[in-house]
C-alpha cells in the first residue's frame, strides 16, 4: 500500500512536469516575453489620499504623473528625488534639482508644498525618503516611477520602510512610452528590461 502511494504521488509529480513542459511548448515564445515585461508593472489597485507623492528622478514622464496625482489632491506634498550627481553639457553646469525646480514653478506647485532629496539610486531614493517622511511626520506615500522600475521600487521601498508603521502605494506612470507588447521588437524597450533584470539580480544580491 505505502509503495502504490509513493508510485503515485511519482507519476503525480511527472504528470504536472508534463503539463508544464507541454504549456511551455504549445504556448508562443511571444507568451512568455510579454509576460516578462508584466512582472516588472507593481501597482495599487486603488489609489487612496496619502501624506505625500514621492516621486523618483529619472524619466520626465514620471514628473508629470506625480504633479497630475498632485492636482487631483491624492496628497498635500510632493518629495522628489533628485540625482546628486550634476549635468554637465560642454561649459554649462546644470543641477537636476534646479530643473526640477524650474518645472516645478511652471506647473504652478506652491514652494511650501515640495521637498528634495539628493540620491544616487534606487536605494538611496527609498533610504533618504524615508529619513524624510520621519522628519516629517508623514505616515503614509504614493510612491510613482516608470512602469519598468516597479518591480525594484517596491523591493527596496519595502525593505527601507518595513515596520516604520509608513503605508506605501505604488503608481507607476500611464500612458509611458513603456509598452510590454512586442517590446523585443523596440531597442529602448529591449535594452531598458535587460538593464533592469541585471539591476533586480544585484539588489537582490546587494540588499
Amino acid at each position: 500500500m505505502i509503495e502504490y502511494i509513493r508510485l503515485k504521488k511519482k507519476w503525480l509529480v511527472l504528470s504536472c512536469i508534463a503539463i508544464v513542459l507541454l504549456v511551455g511548448t504549445v504556448l508562443p515564445y511571444q507568451f512568455w516575453l510579454t509576460k516578462l515585461a508584466i512582472l516588472l508593472i507593481v501597482e495599487t489597485d486603488s489609489l487612496q489620499p496619502a501624506d505625500a507623492i514621492i516621486i523618483l528622478a529619472g524619466d520626465a514622464e514620471r514628473f508629470h504623473h506625480g504633479v497630475s496625482l498632485y492636482d487631483s489632491e491624492y496628497a498635500p506634498h510632493i518629495i522628489f528625488t533628485s540625482d546628486s550627481a550634476p549635468l554637465l553639457l560642454i561649459d554649462l553646469h546644470i543641477d537636476w534639482e534646479e530643473i526640477t525646480q524650474n518645472a516645478i514653478k511652471k506647473a504652478g506647485i506652491p514652494e511650501g508644498a515640495t521637498s528634495f532629496v539628493r540620491s544616487t539610486s534606487t536605494y538611496d531614493d527609498a533610504k533618504h525618503s524615508y529619513q524624510l517622511m520621519q522628519r516629517k511626520g508623514f505616515h503614509s506615500a504614493i510612491v510613482v516611477s516608470s512602469p519598468y522600475h516597479m518591480r525594484r521600487v517596491k523591493m527596496i521601498f519595502s525593505k527601507i520602510y518595513r515596520d516604520s508603521g509608513i503605508e506605501l502605494q505604488y503608481s507607476p506612470v500611464r500612458d509611458s512610452w513603456f509598452n510590454v507588447e512586442k517590446w523585443w521588437t523596440r531597442e529602448r524597450e529591449l535594452v531598458t528590461i535587460n538593464n533592469e533584470y541585471i539591476k533586480l539580480i544585484f539588489y537582490l544580491l546587494k540588499y
